[in-house]
């Protein structure tokens, strides 16, 4: 390859062979690129101008059919019927996977060397022409030369490298078709490749956490409130480290909601495990508290039945006595149930009145503490030092009173004090405390304190009570806009804490229908 500038002075030069010059005067390059005068290469010029500057590539190439087919002309001829080739240049045309061939007049082969069965052995001049100038259409490559005296042409032909047909035959495809689906086909392999690529990629990053998440959500309708773990026994999401995965992290939220859903299914079902156990437990007990006294009103019943035997007024007196407590013990048993639910249910809270509430809880714990259960002096009231009024439903407020004094005093050694305290909050409302100095609780029976269902494990109480005191009483804190706290250790006595903030609003709930309030004798396992 040769660069000339406008004068045609060689500027630039690559693997250019001896015998090329190194100028071109005007007519001299032309005549060489048309054939008019004799050149040893065949030329393809190119010219274009780019930025101003114009530029004349030239470009040179030796084929092997026309060196063999200079040779032929000088060492081959043809005598009696076959044509005469020295051996060297046999080899020369084998190594190159050629053929020659000898021509007549019109076209028709008189001779050859080396031509295979898929080569023409007749000629016209359109094929000749044809085959001399798309040799790619054809497979090979062809020089010739015509003999004017004895009017014969020699051919030289050279296969094509990379030829798809039978050399000397034309291509089923032409070239241009063929390179055509070539790069068409390398084309669509490509984006088939990447199309597959593309499709693992989205798999792996969209597919497989959704996946990922359908079998979560599975596991979860089998009752397994857990994300389900890969091989070495973690969350799948999730690398050793408890991290999210990367492919994970597009779903973080998603993932966090369900591990959120699996902790809620999870508790829920714990809770409802435990308040099964609970309500079986609490069923058998009240069926007991149920069946005691209606086995008393039953026998006594019979007994004023039986004919065999006259009573005496008194002993009437005592029977009709005791099936009316017992009667009293079930209906009080039945207000309590009824008040429990109602509360939990909601509604409206009962009106209120604006007390003073040192005389209230006066009042409210000495009537308390004379019930004939107590000994006398076991429960005080210490008043708070500034006066403190609030609106308050009074019954509710006694109901509380007397469930907490009478579950400190009853579920503690003889001897036990309570002693009640009323405290004003700076900035408005109020806090009531009561403090014994009885045996306290563990921390189970603290947290289940007032829960419905819990029965303590107190067996040196008494046995009667709906166990629904100390629920009922947190109840009925929460429906006047309060809260309540224990703060209790094992022979520390116990601390149970009322506090009602300034402008707590009660919760709305039905006026409850309950009976006297006498104190709850419930075994609630208290301090």
């Amino acid at each position: 390859m040769q660069r000339i500038d406008s004068e045609g002075r060689v500027t630039d030069a690559f693997n250019t062979p001896p015998d090329v010059p190194d100028a071109y005067m005007p007519g001299e390059l032309n005549a060489y690129w048309v054939g008019k005068l004799p050149f040893p290469y065949r030329l393809s010029i190119w010219i274009d101008v780019k930025d101003g500057v114009e530029h004349t590539l030239i470009y040179g190439m030796r084929f092997k059919e026309e060196e063999l087919l200079q040779r032929i002309a000088a060492e081959a001829s043809y005598e009696s019927g076959a044509l005469v080739i020295p051996s060297g240049l046999k080899s020369e045309i084998d190594r190159a996977g050629g053929w020659v061939q000898l021509l007549d007049e019109t076209g028709a082969e008189i001779a050859s060397y080396g031509r295979p069965e898929t080569a023409p052995d007749r000629f016209t001049p359109q094929e000749m022409a044809l085959r001399y100038m798309y040799p790619d259409r054809y497979g090979a490559r062809i020089d010739y030369r015509f003999d004017p005296a004895a009017k014969r042409t020699w051919i030289v032909t050279v296969p094509e490298p990379g030829a798809a047909g039978p050399p000397g035959q034309m291509q089923a495809l032409p070239p241009e078709m063929r390179a055509l689906l070539l790069g068409g086909g390398g084309l669509l392999l490509s984006a088939v490749l990447v199309y597959m690529l593309l499709s693992f990629a989205y798999a792996r990053s969209f597919v497989a956490p959704l996946l990922h998440m359908a079998d979560w959500l599975r596991s979860l309708a089998r009752g397994i409130y857990a994300e389900p773990a890969g091989r070495q026994g973690h969350p799948v999401s999730r690398n050793r480290r408890g991290r999210l995965k990367r492919r994970f992290r597009l779903f973080g939220e998603l993932l966090s909601s369900l591990a959120n859903l699996s902790a809620t299914l999870r508790q829920n079902d714990i809770r409802r495990r435990r308040d099964e156990q609970m309500r079986e437990e609490w069923i058998a007990g009240v069926s007991h508290d149920l069946k005691t006294p209606l086995s008393s009103i039953r026998g006594y019943a019979h007994m004023l039945e039986a004919e065999a035997y006259e009573w005496t007024r008194e002993e009437v007196r005592e029977f009709s006595g005791v099936i009316r407590r017992k009667a009293e013990y079930l209906d009080n048993l039945i207000n309590d149930l009824n008040l429990t639910y109602r509360l939990r249910g909601g509604g409206r809270l009962p009106g209120t009145e604006t007390a003073d509430l040192n005389l209230f809880l006066a009042e409210a714990v000495a009537r308390t503490a004379a019930h004939p259960a107590f000994r006398p002096g076991s429960a005080a009231f210490r008043p708070s030092r500034d006066p403190v009024r609030a609106a308050i439903y009074g019954p509710w407020l006694q109901r509380i009173v007397d469930n907490l004094v009478a579950n400190a005093l009853l579920h503690n050694p003889p001897g036990t004090r309570v002693d009640v305290a009323l405290e004003k909050l700076p900035g408005g409302g109020f806090a009531i405390a009561f403090r014994d100095d009885g045996n306290g609780m563990d921390e189970e029976t603290a947290s289940k304190l007032f829960e419905r269902y819990y029965r303590g494990t107190d067996t040196e109480s008494s046995p009667e009570g709906s166990g629904l005191g100390m629920a009922i009483t947190k109840a009925l804190v929460e429906a006047m806009g309060g809260a309540i706290d224990v703060a209790t250790a094992p022979g520390e006595g116990t601390t149970i804490r009322l506090v009602f903030p300034a402008g707590g609003k009660p919760a709305e709930a039905e006026p409850p229908a309950y009976g006297p309030n006498e104190p709850d004798m419930e075994p609630s396992g208290t301090s």
